[in-house]
């Protein structure tokens, strides 16, 4: 049971980063339209790739600093400000969309893959945050071979999610924008409720 809450965990936040349209998704949207649904899943699977080199970052250091309280307590104390500020964050993109830009096509799709996911560099303070979150409510443990499970979850749900894009480029082509929006307005939400339930766990005693 504690395994596979780790692998839905991480499986979950996973799949919530890849539904919003960003630089990763869409290219394997353009590759599947410009080259091939194969040509797809091969870029899908160099950037999930790249993606567990960045949640193990994120998840390693997270569990370093389960290890020095008086960090962690810091941690959970700006946490409130951080979600606060994610769900505006999101709040604004939802209400003023962006078009997403693609990188090219051209080149090695295992490799490509592997490249475009590290431009996107938010993934490690993504994965720490949460994976920080999941540790102080003690619902995953990071200190302990059972992280690879989580990890695991993160890795499945990165190619599965990357592999849809590809499977339904057209509809994602056509819907993208709207699709965008929901998920921003309801990622916005989800951090502002997080930021509630953070505050009133720690400042709910007094």
């Amino acid at each position: 049971m504690e395994q596979l809450n780790h692998f839905a965990l991480g499986f979950m936040i996973t799949v919530l980063s890849i539904l919003l349209p960003g630089i990763v998704n869409m290219t394997a949207v353009t590759l599947s339209i410009k080259r091939g649904l194969y040509t797809s899943y091969r870029f899908s699977f160099g950037a999930t790739i790249t993606l567990i080199i960045q949640a193990f970052i994120a998840i390693t250091f997270a569990g370093f600093l389960s290890k020095n309280p008086d960090i962690l307590t810091f941690l959970k104390q700006t946490a409130v400000a951080i979600f606060i500020l994610l769900g505006i964050i999101f709040l604004l993109l939802a209400r003023h969309p962006r078009v997403t830009k693609t990188t090219s096509s051209r080149g090695k799709p295992i490799l490509l893959g592997l490249v475009v996911a590290w431009m996107n560099l938010l993934n490690i303070p993504y994965y720490f945050t949460f994976s920080t979150f999941f540790e102080a409510k003690g619902w995953i443990v990071l200190n302990h071979p059972i992280k690879y499970t989580y990890l695991s979850g993160i890795a499945v749900g990165a190619f599965l999610m990357l592999m849809l894009y590809g499977r339904f480029a057209q509809f994602i082509t056509l819907s993208g924008t709207q699709l965008a929006r929901s998920l921003n307005y309801f990622l916005s939400g989800l951090f502002f409720v997080m930021a509630i339930v953070q505050a009133m766990q720690l400042y709910g005693a007094g």
